[in-house]
């Protein structure tokens, strides 16, 4: 007997020893093979042309206006992660550069501006101090010079700057054609050429440097929130490609007028769906799994189990759309998501820490490679922006009593937004008292529409930047309608004979009104409440408007006469 549980011991100290012995051997391993890196670690510390392992083919060029150079960047994929480059001008209005695309740099205006190229060190691949986030930065400096222009070609360049200064962003084509870098009938990307080159299964930047290969000068690069990009697939900008931010690419058509005829999301692929039991609060405990850390623990007592070591706090989906595409095309939430308006899905979700993370559909935590100068230094921006009020709201459970309806009952819930805040935040709550639309964007604040409303606002919204097409869609949506009705506030609990604020008037109001007047120290009401129980509108609360209610209770006064 001795024998055999002194057997069933060694084998269970040998099991694991097999669950946990090599993984630590491993680590070990693995990290004997990383290389320690010291190499600059402060933002001050930027480097011209080389650092370890990043290095760019020039520490400075000229560019005349109008035309453009690609970088030749060299990234070290030992050490480096391969989809971290990043590019930025310290002034776009001399030298443009997209972020996220390999180096095409257009002088836009004389000066000079420094190009910072940036990428990430692996931390799986090299070993770095705490406080190293990795990103390490070279520079390149531009100097942008005005080529020998013609007066006539001075007069059409001034007139486009007036016009970009109407805007937000910069008609790149159309300087190059003003400077005569490129020809006026330089040939533009058409629809089918982009169906070929738009593959989803490819990386992002591999698709969008694939159509800068093809057509160099977008037309118009849009500085704002999102940033984009604008090829016109005709001379009239009536059909245009997108390339918004550094999430999706997209085909749209308008008429002659600029009303919006057609929405097509070209990448990533659209992930189609129909509203059911999962919405953005309702995910399953299978996707869940996803994001909570498990580990295989086992002793000699214990067989090899499955432990939770790490959880998370809270956990959400956003649907990756642009509000005003998708309201102006469809009028309810189905419809919406059965489209191909929603091109993908993704999940935010807080941390132990109260750190927000973001992830796709492949469980992939996705890095931001936004970044704003904060205090003299580039701070990294998250990968969504999420406003805090809209966040504030969809976590309020009490939302939908509080600002819809008293009687009002949760369905659904639908976080609608995209990259960087797509002309703001839609959350779209599906209740039995209808269907509403929470708006949350910067120029008119916080808002709550039935969804027929908010739907016509959006198209009025449309109709309106169609009008202005010169000014890049920079219009004042504030301006579009007058939302004073629409403005977020909470629903009045003000209901005269309702003394206890319970939503009904019943004998309980007049109980605790009869109470109160008899001076019953249990008996306390809210400011609202005495309110709601002078039902004789005399500024007192006595045995009268317990009376009174009863009267109403017993159908012999109406509720008018409750309010008079």
């Amino acid at each position: 007997m001795k024998k055999k549980i002194f057997a069933a011991l060694a084998a269970s100290v040998m099991l694991c020893g097999l669950l946990t012995a090599p993984a630590a051997a491993d680590t070990a391993a693995a990290e004997e093979k990383k290389t320690a890196v010291t190499q600059p670690v402060s933002s001050d510390e930027i480097r011209e042309k080389e650092l370890f392992g990043l290095s760019v083919d020039a520490s400075a060029f000229t560019l005349n206006v109008g035309e453009t150079r690609e970088l030749k960047v060299s990234l070290n994929t030992d050490y480096y992660l391969a989809d971290s480059l990043h590019f930025y001008s310290d002034d776009q209005s001399v030298a443009w550069v997209y972020p996220y695309i390999g180096g095409h740099v257009i002088g836009t205006s004389a000066g000079t501006a420094a190009i910072q190229v940036s990428a990430r060190l692996d931390k799986n691949k090299v070993i770095l101090s705490p406080e190293d986030n990795g990103e390490r930065s070279v520079t390149v400096k531009v100097t942008v010079t005005e080529p020998t222009l013609s007066e006539s070609q001075k007069a059409a360049l001034k007139r486009l700057e007036e016009a970009e200064q109407n805007g937000r962003g910069f008609y790149l084509r159309e300087r190059a054609v003003i400077t005569g870098a490129i020809s006026a009938d330089a040939p533009r990307l058409t629809l089918d050429e982009v169906n070929r080159i738009v593959d989803p299964s490819q990386p992002c930047e591999k698709v969008w440097k694939a159509l800068m290969d093809a057509q160099i000068y977008p037309d118009y690069y849009d500085t704002g929130d999102p940033t984009s990009l604008v090829y016109w697939l005709d001379n009239r900008g009536q059909e245009v490609i997108g390339i918004q931010d550094f999430s999706m690419i997209h085909y749209s058509r308008t008429d002659e007028t600029g009303v919006l005829l057609e929405v097509q999301y070209l990448y990533p692929e659209p992930s189609h769906g129909t509203a059911g039991a999962e919405d953005s609060l309702n995910i399953s405990e299978e996707i869940k799994d996803h994001f909570r850390v498990y580990e295989i623990y086992s002793d000699a007592e214990t067989k090899p189990e499955r432990r939770l070591v790490q959880d998370f706090k809270s956990i959400m989906r956003i649907y990756n759309t642009s509000p005003r595409f998708a309201f102006t095309a469809y009028n309810n939430i189905d419809d919406i998501l059965a489209s191909n308006l929603v091109p993908a899905k993704y999940y935010v979700v807080e941390d132990a820490a109260g750190e927000l993370k973001f992830y796709n559909e492949e469980y992939t935590e996705m890095i931001s490679t936004r970044y704003a100068e904060v205090g003299g230094s580039r701070k990294q921006l998250p990968y969504v922006d999420l406003p805090a009020k809209a966040l504030e709201r969809f976590r309020n459970p009490d939302f939908a009593k509080t600002y819809i309806s008293p009687d009002a009952e949760v369905e659904n819930v639908y976080w609608l937004s995209g990259e960087s805040s797509m002309m703001g935040t839609a959350i779209y709550y599906r209740t039995s008292a209808g269907d509403y639309v929470y708006y949350n964007y910067y120029a008119i604040g916080e808002a709550l529409f039935p969804v027929e409303m908010f739907c016509a606002y959006q198209q009025a919204i449309t109709d309106e930047i169609a009008k202005y097409p010169e000014s890049g869609g920079g219009i004042n949506i504030a301006d579009v309608w007058d939302l004073s009705a629409y403005q977020l506030k909470e629903l009045s609990s003000a209901k005269p004979g309702d003394a206890n604020c319970d939503g009904s008037i019943d004998v309980s109001d007049a109980v605790l009104i009869a109470r109160f007047a008899a001076e019953d120290r249990e008996a306390t009401m809210t400011d609202q409440g005495r309110q709601n129980a002078d039902v004789t509108h005399d500024g007192n609360v006595d045995g009268q408007d317990s009376t009174k209610i009863l009267q109403y209770i017993a159908k012999k006064i109406s509720l008018e006469d409750l309010v008079k």
